[in-house]
């Protein structure tokens, strides 16, 4: 990485392995989304307003989702990759962590101690369900928002470091 970045944090690799997604900071910048081209090592930077984190490639590589404040609280958007342009609000009162379903049919996100979900069609365009909640568990969300959960192979269980749960 150039030398201009102070930190890094990687969240997520394209289907296809071409890119990585990272969030990080250059001098004059807080946290933002960059993605590196792991063919040229090209960097692109993803300038937004606020702070930007946890960006996830969906399992087709055709979008992502990300979490910001840019609204004031934390929220989580999914953009079309790699244009960028438009912008799919996906968390309603607040959002974090979010992860696709293997399938790409779902995107889950944190709400405090919440597992929310939505559904998401891409049949013609991008369309989202509200968010329900799929449960409320006695783990706390990391406190940086980074990915502390995750969706096992099969779809039917979530896992985080210390427990297990079905769904």
């Amino acid at each position: 990485l150039p030398p201009t970045m102070r930190e890094t944090w990687p969240t997520s690799l394209s289907p296809d392995g071409r890119y990585v997604a990272f969030y990080g900071s250059k001098s004059t910048e807080v946290n933002d989304l960059f993605f590196i081209d792991t063919q040229t090592k090209d960097i692109k930077h993803f300038p937004a307003p606020g702070f930007q984190r946890a960006g996830r490639f969906s399992p087709n590589g055709r979008w992502l989702a990300y979490q910001s404040d840019e609204s004031g609280r934390m929220e989580v958007y999914v953009r079309p990759w790699p244009s960028m342009i438009s912008k799919y609000p996906i968390s309603v009162d607040g959002g974090t962590e979010p992860v696709w379903s293997h399938d790409g049919k779902e995107l889950f996100f944190r709400k405090n101690y919440s597992i929310m979900a939505v559904a998401i069609s891409q049949e013609s365009g991008f369309r989202v369900s509200r968010p329900t909640e799929l449960f409320r568990g006695p783990f706390p969300p990391d406190r940086w928002g980074d990915q502390s959960y995750d969706v096992a192979p099969d779809g039917r269980f979530f896992t985080d470091a210390a427990q297990t749960a079905a769904i």
